[in-house]
């Protein structure tokens, strides 16, 4: 998963269409074949510090914000990238200019999935 924190201002944290509005977390989920972004239906607070945990254990996609579980996405498959580049983005997509207008900070990325007692 990817663990950080992030203060938006106005824009989405992972760009995905023009359907998000500001502040809107997105995901990537892998559907086995393919992949897909998925609203959480959180929006970050603006000019306010957000952690934002992203945990993937086989399929599954939970979403954290200051440590509270905020979504559940039952994927499926091995992360990875249908378009064969298998970059790791945080911020921004493949293939286009949307980006996260805002500040990143203290990112982590783990190679096991992290408990909610970790994430906590």
């Amino acid at each position: 998963g990817t663990d950080g924190e992030f203060l938006g201002e106005g824009a989405q944290l992972a760009a995905a269409d023009d359907h998000a509005l500001p502040g809107e977390i997105l995901v990537a989920a892998n559907t086995d074949p393919g992949w897909t972004y998925v609203n959480t239906g959180f929006v970050a607070p603006l000019d306010t510090w957000t952690h934002i945990a992203v945990v993937y254990d086989i399929g599954a996609v939970r979403t954290y914000t200051n440590g509270t579980l905020v979504h559940s996405y039952d994927g499926a498959g091995v992360i990875g990238d249908v378009s064969g580049y298998n970059e790791l983005r945080i911020g921004n997509r493949e293939g286009t200019d949307q980006s996260f207008v805002g500040l990143i900070d203290e990112v982590r990325v783990w190679n096991t999935a992290r408990t909610a007692g970790e994430i906590a």
